[in-house]
């Protein structure tokens, strides 16, 4: 009888189905190309968008941060743009669970140096209005490695239950007058991981408690920080990149401290060559399960039957204690076709679903077809051990629109909602636009 009982609880697990699609909005900022990140569902059952957006007939301003909220039917209420000069970005967003009327954005503000004559990225946070979005305060910090022309920023951001507030990024990336100088938009490398405690003084502004770096052990770099999330009551965890042999090659990694005091518990790095012989990974997403374990998601970078890079999606689980519980990946079964994930929640049933991107790459496969090429949006959902359960993409290729999954939120009645940076939605004209997809339970 125990034996049946399990078999049928087995069965029953197995039989999920990818959920139907309620909805799906579109939102565009102007004549901007936008491309969201983060943000969470609010407490009256809307959603809070965080990102940033390029107009390439602006001259000032090369990147511009960008705020969204709607209500629970995603009808648009407001969208805020920040940043008047160079490169800004907004990474995170969160709704204060001490003030409910106000909104945390933490991301990377581009302010011009009259001494030093030049445009410098500094890490930032902004409160925001959550009824019209109105910037109330802008707190950004010192930037030490402005002469050298590095750079700042904030990645994500978290509350704790004493209303503290701790913001995670990286210091002193790479100098931005050489290589890429969009670089903060992916990753960025040269930097260490920063963290930063700060107190909300009569919900009017920021002041900074403690600020410290994380340049990482003898083995390995840190170079920037991803996520952070509550651990319990008393600790914060932090995904980040790490460079193995201090070559530059990013793999995941994470970090445990006190909450209190930012006192390190521990740090670990975890390569990806483990398996199918990847070379790298990428944490973009951070989640902790519902069994005390820390999960980061994201992509692992392989080569394919002809030795070029092909990205794989990648989710770890990891111990209290920093061990490596297990190592999930899975593949394209398609030819040349990368799956690139950038978000992750634990879901009700204490399994795991992420949002990605699929696609080619069009430089790396120039003679494949236009549809192979079109990006769309792909969500991978397991159980509790990581074992899939589905896996669909949700949007087409036929019309050549690219579509990405960058960011999911696990909404408290069992939906979810996914953040798409679309041309499907949204302005034709602009290249890319915030997108919301609504998703039933499933």
């Amino acid at each position: 009888m125990l034996l049946l009982l399990s078999l049928l609880l087995c069965a029953e697990t197995l039989a999920i189905d990818p959920p139907a699609v309620q909805w799906v909005k579109g939102y565009t900022f102007g004549q901007d190309e936008s491309h969201p990140h983060a943000g969470v569902e609010t407490l009256d059952g809307g959603f809070f968008v965080v990102g940033d957006g390029v107009n390439y007939n602006n001259n000032t301003v090369n990147r511009t941060i960008m705020a969204l909220r709607t209500d629970s039917t995603g009808k648009q209420l407001w969208q805020t743009t920040i940043g008047n000069t160079g490169y800004n970005y907004g990474k995170y967003g969160i709704q204060l669970k001490h003030n409910p009327g106000m909104l945390v954005l933490a991301g990377a503000l581009s302010v011009y140096n009259h001494t030093l004559d030049c445009i410098v990225l500094h890490r930032a946070l902004f409160l925001l209005d959550d009824k019209d979005g109105s910037v109330q305060d802008t707190t950004f910090l010192a930037n030490t490695g402005a002469r050298e022309h590095k750079r700042d920023g904030y990645m994500s951001v978290v509350e704790r239950n004493d209303g503290s507030i701790i913001a995670v990024g990286f210091v002193n990336g790479e100098n931005s007058t050489k290589g890429y100088v969009d670089e903060p938009m992916f990753l960025i490398g040269g930097g260490s991981v920063s963290v930063t405690k700060f107190t909300l003084n009569n919900d009017t502004g920021f002041s900074v408690e403690q600020d410290i770096v994380i340049t990482g052990t003898e083995d390995f770099d840190t170079p920037q920080a991803m996520r952070v999330l509550n651990y319990g009551q008393e600790n914060i965890a932090i995904s980040h990149t790490t460079s193995l042999n201090h070559d530059g090659n990013f793999e995941f990694g994470l970090t445990l401290m006190e909450a209190s005091s930012l006192k390190i518990l521990w740090t670990r790095s975890f390569p990806a060559a483990n398996i199918d012989n990847a070379h790298a990974s990428h944490p973009y997403a951070l989640t902790v399960g519902t069994n005390g374990t820390i999960n980061i998601g994201g992509l692992a970078v392989i080569y394919d039957r002809n030795h070029i890079e092909q990205c794989q999606g990648r989710l770890v689980s990891i111990s209290n204690s920093g061990t490596l519980q297990w190592d999930k990946r899975f593949t394209s079964v398609l030819p040349d076709t990368n799956i690139e994930c950038y978000g992750l929640q634990t879901t009700y049933d204490g399994g795991y679903i992420m949002t990605c991107g699929t696609g080619v790459e069009p430089e790396l496969h120039p003679k494949d077809s236009p549809k192979s090429k079109t990006w769309r949006v792909l969500l991978h959902r397991t159980d509790r051990d990581g074992v899939q359960l589905w896996q669909k993409t949700y949007t087409s290729n036929d019309q050549l629109q690219n579509n990405a999954g960058e960011y999911i939120v696990a909404c408290r009645d069992g939906s979810y909602a996914v953040y798409i940076d679309s041309q499907s939605w949204g302005s034709p004209t602009t290249g890319g636009n915030f997108a919301i997809g609504k998703l039933d339970k499933d």
